[in-house]
This record gives structure tokens, C-alpha cells and sequence, in this order.
């Protein structure tokens, strides 16, 4: 999806975008023709260099008296026609009529305009998709159409059609979550980087997401993004003061940024085609199962090897780490440190059963903070109950009574092994705790996987210290008396 950006006004905010890489240029004729000489001389460039969209300006800029559109109409014809454009918008008419009037005067003259849905009624809306279809134009959707019926209504009437004839729709100047998610769309335009900050708000584009905040919580979010605007080489004493034109910058950033994710393919992107069609991770996959070819040297197969490290049970390795620096939440985190790895989880590694319980109640106790968070926002919304937080307080009252079957002491079990038993017999415990499996039933599994890999249940004996095996004295009078009662109900 390409996402074009407007409000290049002044020399100023031009000089923001092509600072930070625009790719994408909205431009609108009304503006235009109202800026000093130079400006149209600078913007004149990003016909020739980049991409752009171009519309009539008149929704947007002040309202034009009804007795002037016919002679504002002639000066857009004119700026397409000497500006030799190719991606443009039809006239923004008053009214019905001259709609009608001005698309087919534009189509007269041999036009290609993208059509415009600027209200949500299906008989504009019918008569609109069939005049695109039929000339092979692409259409436009208005700000005020509800993304609702955008989503139930016209793309579920006319999806098919969209993808048969390859019909490209853009979505003018809301390019939200809420609106792009309605439906595929090839383009969007916004100005809201350069309006934003004169409303007092930031934008923050982080983990594949842009995100709004408004002016109530300026203060704490601009604080909270210092470091990051540092390292942008942006002033930070004058954006933290507000200052308009370093706060541009950064809203600036953001949206290039949003721009260049959305300009990667997309599930649901019908136009694309071939290799182009595929989302990252089907490229991933198709990465993996495609076949390597090597050049062969000297009438021999070139071989590449690589020596990688043998990995054991107890390796470091097994144990992973998150650096700071590169962390998304080192803004907010009271344990950063430069160069240091992540402090946050306190989860050791899984070396025996006695790690595997340790383990679950630290993620027991993680989930009830969540349950009781959600419980406490669930509350400030109004009371209403939420079928998600209901199911969440189940899955916790289940996960406790399971890890109290398995800590019973009637049936605790302790296990230290190394290498692969540690890894089988975790694994089978971490198992049964996301199924129906009863500690009767897990005992069986733990003693008859034991036996499987060699491990006698006999502490009489004595052992050597490099054998997997360790139980606990305590318990194995109870393991031989429950195992020889299975075994003869088995029977």
C-alpha cells in the first residue's frame, strides 16, 4: 500500500519530507496555485522524481463560492494538462449534478481520473464502481464514509469485481487502524504529521504500529521518547518546549516510517502479482524450501561448510537473553542499561522437575497479575462484562488446580537428569499441563518414560555419579506401590 503524504505548504515542512526520505507526495491544486513562485517551482520537482496523487484542493482549502467552480474547474484541467499528470483526482463538485457535469467533461478530454465515494449511498456508489470499471479507473473513498460500511457494504458487494478486474481503491486522509482494516486498499493520503502538533499531539510508530497520543498526555510521552529523538539528532530541549517546527520532525519520522511498512505487501493485496503477492513470511518460506544451487569448480561440487556449535542439554544456550539496546520498551524500563541484557524475567534454566514447577508458578503468578488487571479495567469501562476476562479467570482456576495435582506431596515426584532425560520428562510434565492429563496419569507417563530411557527406579543400588538419576528417597516406596497397582488394573 503506498501512503502519500500532503501539507508540503511551505519550504519549510518540504524540506521535513525530503529530510526524511518521502517517497509518497499528496499535492492539492487549490493550495498550489496560492504559494509564492518558488514553492510551485520546488514542488514542480516531485513531478519529475517521485511519486505523487494529485486532487483538486477544493474540499480542503476555503470554501470556494458555488458561481466559482465552473472557472476553478478550467484551471485544474489546465494545471493536469501543462503539468503533463498522470495520477489525479476528479473535481470536487458542490453537488450531484455538477458531478456528473465534470466527470464526463474530464472523460470527453480523453482524462483518466480516480473517481470519487465521498458519501455512504449505494446508488452513487453502484453508479460510481460501474463508470470505473468501465473506462478502467481507480476510485476513491471520502473521509466521512463510515469504515463500517465500507467493510459490510460496498467492498462485500463489489469485492469480486475488485479482483477480477484488478480495481484499486484509495482511502482519503484517514489512515487509522480502524479504517485500513476495512478493506484492501492500494493507496491512502493524510497531512496529519504536519497539523498534528498545532492540536498538541505525537505520533510514536513502533512495532508495526503508529500510534496517536493526544495533547492531555503530551508531557509524559514526549518525555518518554527523549532518547529517541536524541538519537534522531533532533533538539530534544526544544521538542520537549514544544517548539512546532523539531515536534514536526518527529511526527515527520513516524509517518515515513509507517510508509515504508505499509509499502511492503500485504495479505489481502489482490492487484500484486507473482513474487510480489507473497507476504514476508511466505517469502520466509519459500526461502527455506527453495533449492540451493552451488557452482561447481575445477569439475567438482564447491562445497560450502559451516562449523556450528554443538548444543547439549545443560548449554548456556538453551537460555536467552533481550538486549537493551535494541529493545522496544527502553524508554519506559527503570532497568536499563546500556549494553546490558534484559533483568525483567527471573526464569532460570529447566534443568529437573523440581525448575519445571518453580517455573509454573512464576507464570501462575504472572497470569493472576494479568487477571486482576483486566478485572480492575473491566471495571472502569462501565461494569460490562467481558466474555474475555471470564475466560481468563477459568483458564487460571484450571491451571492451579493442575499444578496443585502435581505438587501434591502423596505424589511428588523429583527428577534430576541430564542431557536428554531432563528434556523428555520436562517436556512431558510442561505437556500435561495444556491437556486433561491427571497426576495419576502423569505418573504412569513419568515411570514408563523413565524405564524407556534406562532410568531404574531402584535408589538401593548404588549409582554412579555421571548416570542419569536422582529420586527422591521419600517418594519411591509410593512410585512402586502406585506403578504395580496400574500394572494390574492394566491386566
Amino acid at each position: 500500500m503506498k501512503l502519500y503524504l500532503s501539507r508540503a505548504d511551505t519550504l519549510e515542512d518540504l524540506s521535513i519530507l525530503r529530510q526524511f526520505g518521502c517517497k509518497y507526495y499528496h499535492i492539492s491544486c487549490r493550495y498550489f496555485l496560492s504559494r509564492p513562485k518558488l514553492l510551485q517551482k520546488e514542488i514542480k520537482k516531485i513531478f519529475a522524481t517521485h511519486d505523487y496523487l494529485v486532487d483538486s484542493g477544493v474540499l480542503s482549502y476555503k470554501r470556494l463560492a458555488l458561481t466559482k467552480h465552473d472557472l476553478f474547474f478550467k484551471d485544474y484541467l489546465d494545471f493536469i494538462d501543462s503539468n503533463e499528470l498522470t495520477n489525479y483526482s476528479e473535481y470536487d463538485a458542490p453537488n450531484r449534478t455538477d458531478l456528473r457535469r465534470y466527470r464526463k467533461e474530464m472523460l470527453d478530454n480523453g482524462l483518466k481520473p480516480m473517481l470519487n465515494i465521498r458519501e455512504a449511498d449505494i446508488t452513487l456508489a453502484d453508479e460510481t464502481v460501474k463508470l470505473a470499471l468501465e473506462h478502467n479507473l481507480k476510485l476513491g473513498i471520502g473521509t466521512n464514509v463510515d469504515p463500517a460500511w465500507i467493510r459490510d457494504i460496498f467492498y462485500f458487494r463489489y469485492r469480486n469485481e475488485f479482483i477480477d478486474n484488478n480495481l484499486l481503491v484509495h482511502t482519503w486522509s484517514r489512515t487509522g487502524k480502524e479504517r485500513l482494516n476495512c478493506m484492501p486498499f492500494y493507496s491512502g493520503s493524510t497531512g496529519s504529521w504536519a497539523y498534528g502538533q498545532k492540536k498538541g499531539m505525537t505520533f510514536h510508530f513502533t512495532n508495526r504500529r503508529l500510534k496517536f497520543y493526544e495533547a492531555i498526555a503530551k508531557e509524559t510521552i514526549r518525555n518518554s521518547l527523549a532518547r529517541e529523538v536524541e538519537k534522531l539528532g533532533l533538539d530534544v530541549d526544544l521538542f520537549l518546549k514544544d517548539d512546532p517546527y523539531e515536534v514536526s520532525k518527529w511526527n515527520c519520522k513516524q509517518y515515513i516510517e509507517y510508509q515504508k511498512h505499509l509499502t511492503r505487501p500485504q495479505k489481502g493485496e489482490y492487484w500484486l502479482k507473482g513474487d510480489a503477492a507473497l507476504v514476508e513470511k511466505d517469502k520466509k518460506k519459500a526461502d527455506k524450501l527453495a533449492t540451493n544451487i552451488i557452482k561447481a569448480t575445477d569439475n567438482s561440487i564447491a562445497v560450502n561448510s559451516k562449523e556450528l556449535p554443538v548444543i547439549s542439554g545443560s548449554s548456556e544456550a538453551f537460555t536467552y537473553t533481550r538486549k537493551c539496546d535494541y529493545c522496544d520498551f527502553a524508554n519506559m524500563c527503570n532497568l536499563f542499561r546500556a549494553g546490558s541484557d534484559c533483568r525483567l524475567h527471573d526464569i532460570k534454566a529447566i534443568n529437573n522437575a523440581g525448575d519445571i514447577l518453580n517455573t509454573l508458578k512464576v507464570m501462575l503468578a504472572a497470569h493472576s497479575d494479568r487477571v486482576a488487571f483486566a478485572l480492575a479495567v473491566e471495571k472502569m469501562t462501565g461494569g460490562v462484562l467481558n466474555e474475555d476476562v471470564t475466560k481468563a479467570i477459568e483458564q487460571m482456576f484450571t491451571w492451579t488446580e493442575k499444578l496443585k495435582n502435581i505438587t501434591d506431596n502423596t505424589e511428588e515426584i523429583t527428577v534430576k537428569a541430564k542431557g536428554k532425560s531432563a528434556i523428555s520428562v520436562g517436556a512431558m510434565i510442561m505437556d500435561s499441563l495444556s491437556s486433561k492429563c491427571s497426576s495419576r496419569e502423569l505418573l504412569k507417563t513419568v515411570v514408563k518414560q523413565q524405564n524407556d530411557i534406562g532410568i531404574e527406579q531402584d535408589n538401593r543400588q548404588a549409582v554412579d555419579e555421571n548416570e542419569i538419576r536422582d529420586v527422591t528417597t521419600s517418594t519411591n516406596d509410593i512410585i512402586e506401590a502406585e506403578y504395580t497397582k496400574i500394572n494390574e488394573e492394566d491386566k
